[in-house]
This record gives structure tokens, C-alpha cells and sequence, in this order.
């Protein structure tokens, strides 16, 4: 819906203040049919280094995840075995350089197989300065060609807390049935795609102008400095997995659910073992009472959202592990843990699907409406691999341990599974993944 001519100028002035440019440089956004586009995309500076690391063997539990994947995926074993050599390393280095907050580090992942401009780079890392040259020697460390680029205008927990603020702005405008919205790899930029209630209409100019105006109060910067998205799409949709029925890992005691365990931890001293928030607070540990009691959930996010997290603590004669199932009829103990990064090999349990399933990573923030929730801070893959039942289970990658599952969402028509990064349990719940 366009605004009246008597309106349309003011709404130039309120974009324009909110991206930082005077009402002059700002021309009108046009609608594209249901989307509208403000801002220009970010270029980046850029420079390859070349690793001269070891390559890893593949064998064991690596080469079976890898397994899984070609199934899941369609891919050819040899492909993704030649392009996730070394995958863990390259985890373990990108958690280090997101810890330091001086690097002013933002986000990595693989180059895509059909990037034109890939100068034979497999790897890409995003900085918003040059990083130093400590970094540049780390990376010639891996067994990978890394595209480096700096000039990003936020790092990643401030990008995250602007996508979050667009987030919610939007879900609270008038007629917006599901809202999703996913932070860009390539570019940083931000899209929000939103269904529309039955029998309503959704005023697309009052949604960009109130997002906006909630992105730039959020943002360090005071604007809004990456292209943001907006689209009218029937197909948007979510829902979480925690629907099935008696028998599994974690039945809720009033019979309304099940939901499957995920990783054990530590808070505050006490152990215990993560799940979706979503779940019931109220649950049997395979079908047992007596064994866990539901502790808390996780912390909002600034803009007010949840992270799907919550831990139950272990109660007095029974005893905590670190191990998790892998696979129906496989156990595995966590090493360590360690958040994925854009185009990773990921798997997950679930006692919905009953045995192991496996996809890449396809982005690192998104933000979902399911059953009249508010969720942020979630990784999407690119398959749905996941269903009823799945929810709070372990994603992982060998012994590594990667979330917690969430639930899926429905975007351009694809439909693709959700899980919280283990980080999550640091930040949101103060805590730590048991480790063995």
C-alpha cells in the first residue's frame, strides 16, 4: 500500500534520519510488487591468504557425519569431504577471534561452489577493520585459501541487535500473521519477510518506517548502515517440534508433548541437561519421574525476544554425563563445544526422526514466529531435516557439540530446520556444555 502524497514526504524524512543521510540523498522507497528494499548492499575490502596447513584424515565419526550428509543432501561423499577437510579447525579459530572483541569481528563461512569471484578462495572471513597481522598468520595456518574482508559497518552482536529490534517492530505492526528474518552471509544485510493474517492488510510503509526507526535506536551507529529487506510473502511460516506423543526422551508429565534432550551442562554449580524453551517445563527423562526438575530459561534478547533455552537441573541419586546419542543405536561423548559457521556439515538427533540427519548451515542470525512466540538468535539450515518430536535435541559435527534443535521455517516456499548455537548457553543461560 503506498502512502498519500501528503504523507510520502514525511516518511522520506523519517527514513532518511534513521539511515543517516539528509532527506535530499534519501529518494522515496518504490514498492517491488510485496517488497521493498531501503539501503544500498556494503562492499568490502579484500585480500586471500593462502594456508599451508596439513590436511586432515577423514575417518571415524567425521567421515560418517559426512556420510549422512550426502544422503540428506544429495551431494557427492567425495565433494564434501574434500570441502569440509579441517572444518573443526576452522570453528575452534573463528570462536577465539569472535571472543576478542577488539578484532572487530563479524561473521565466516564457505565460499559458494559457484562464486565467480571465488580467486580460489574456499573460506571467507568478515572484519569491520583490517585485522592484524596475528590473524592474517593464524589463517595460513588451515588447510584453506581464506577470502579475507574487512569495512563491515557493526560487528556481529551489534548487527545481531539491529536485526532483532527490525524483528520485533515489524511482528508488532497490525495484520502480520508469521514474520521471519535472517541475516544475509554475503552481503550483512538484513530481510524480513512477514504472511499476512487472513481477512487483513498489512500497511507495508508503516511496517519499513517502524522497523526502521527501532533498527537505528538499537544500532551503535544510530542508523541502520545495511541494506534491509522487506517482503510480503503468503508462504512465510514456523513452527516448533515438540508434538509427538508418549514413549520418547523427554515426555511432558501432563501428557501434552514430547521433546528430546539435548546436551547436558552446568550452571551455577549445578548440573543438569538443556532442552528447547518451548518445551513443557514439566517433563519425564525417558519416562521417568524423579530424574530432572526444570531449573529456568534462557534470558531474553535486548529487543525482548526468547531464546529457545531452558535447562533442567539433575535431581539428588541420579547422575549427569557428558554423552548424547548420535544415531539410533550410537552414543558419543562431547569433546567440546563449538558454534558452526556459514556452509559447515551439521547433524542432529532427534527422537522424531529416530536416527541421525544432516545439513550445512545456511545462516547464522534468524529470528521466527512460531505458535505466537518470539524467537532470535537462531542458526538455519539449508534442508529440512528435522520434524515432530526433534525439539531441544543435539546438533553436533563429530564430537563437537553445535545446539540445540529449535523447530522450522517456511520462507520463498523452502522450508528449513532452526537450532540455537551452543553459545547460547554462555550468554543466555550462564552456563557451560558438560564436556568428557
Amino acid at each position: 500500500m503506498r502512502l498519500n502524497r501528503a504523507l510520502a514526504g514525511v516518511c522520506v524524512g523519517v527514513l532518511a534520519a534513521v539511515l543517516g543521510v539528509a532527506p535530499s540523498a534519501q529518494a522515496e522507497p518504490k514498492p517491488n510488487g510485496k517488497s521493498r528494499t531501503v539501503g544500498s548492499p556494503r562492499s568490502f575490502h579484500e585480500l586471500v591468504i593462502k594456508g599451508a596447513g596439513a590436511t586432515p584424515e577423514m575417518k571415524g565419526t567425521v567421515k560418517r557425519d559426512l556420510e549422512a550428509l550426502a544422503r540428506d543432501s544429495g551431494k557427492s561423499l567425495d565433494a564434501l569431504e574434500r570441502r569440509h577437510r579441517g572444518q573443526e579447525k576452522f570453528d575452534d579459530l573463528t570462536a577465539e577471534l569472535a571472543a576478542d572483541d577488539g578484532l572487530g569481528y563479524v561473521q565466516a563461512g564457505y565460499v559458494a561452489d559457484d562464486d565467480p569471484a571465488a580467486d580460489g578462495a574456499e573460506l571467507w572471513m568478515r572484519f569491520t577493520e583490517k585485522p592484524p597481522q596475528k590473524v592474517l598468520d593464524r589463517l595460513q595456518e588451515l588447510p584453506y585459501a581464506v577470502r579475507v574482508q574487512y569495512g563491515a559497518p557493526l560487528k556481529w552482536k551489534g548487527l545481531e541487535k539491529v536485526q532483532q529490534a527490525l524483528f520485533e517492530a515489524a511482528t508488532d505492526v497490525a495484520g502480520t500473521a508469521e514474520v521471519v528474518s535472517e541475516i544475509d552471509p554475503e552481503t550483512d544485510g538484513i530481510t524480513i519477510s512477514y504472511s499476512v493474517e487472513p481477512g487483513s492488510q498489512v500497511d507495508q510503509d508503516a511496517l519499513v518506517t517502524a522497523a526502521m526507526t527501532a533498527g537505528a535506536a538499537a544500532s551503535p551507529t544510530g542508523s541502520v548502515p545495511v541494506q534491509v529487506r522487506f517482503t510480503e510473502d503468503s508462504t512465510v511460516g514456523a513452527g516448533t517440534e515438540a508434538t509427538v506423543k508418549g514413549g520418547h526422551t523427554l515426555d511432558a508429565t501432563d501428557g501434552s508433548g514430547a521433546c528430546t534432550s539435548g546436551f547436558t551442562v552446568r550452571v551455577g554449580g549445578v548440573n543438569g541437561v538443556a532442552t528447547a524453551m518451548h518445551c513443557n517445563n514439566y517433563m519425564k527423562y525417558d519416562g521417568a519421574t524423579g530424574v530432572i526438575a526444570y531449573e529456568n530459561a534462557a534470558s531474553t534478547t535486548s529487543s525482548g525476544a526468547h531464546i529457545d533455552l531452558q535447562w533442567h537441573r539433575t535431581l539428588s541419586g541420579n547422575s549427569t554425563s557428558a554423552a548424547f546419542r548420535a544415531d539410533s543405536g550410537e552414543e558419543r561423548t562431547v569433546s567440546y563445544a563449538s558454534n558452526a559457521v556459514v556452509g559447515d556439515s551439521v547433524c542432529h538427533y532427534g527422537i522424531g526422526s529416530g536416527y541421525k540427519r544432516c545439513s550445512t548451515v545456511r545462516s547464522l542470525a534468524v529470528c521466527y514466529t512460531p505458535d505466537d512466540l518470539r524467537f532470535c538468535g537462531l542458526a538455519a539450515t539449508e534442508e529440512y531435516v528435522s520434524t515432530a518430536g526433534d525439539s531441544g535435541g543435539p546438533w553436533f559435527f563429530n564430537f563437537s557439540a553445535k545446539g540445540f534443535h529449535s523447530g522450522y521455517y517456511t520462507e520463498g516456499g523452502a522450508r528449513r530446520s532452526l537450532y540455537t548455537p551452543q553459545t547460547r548457553v554462555a550468554e543466555n543461560l550462564d552456563g557451560y556444555v558438560l564436556t568428557g
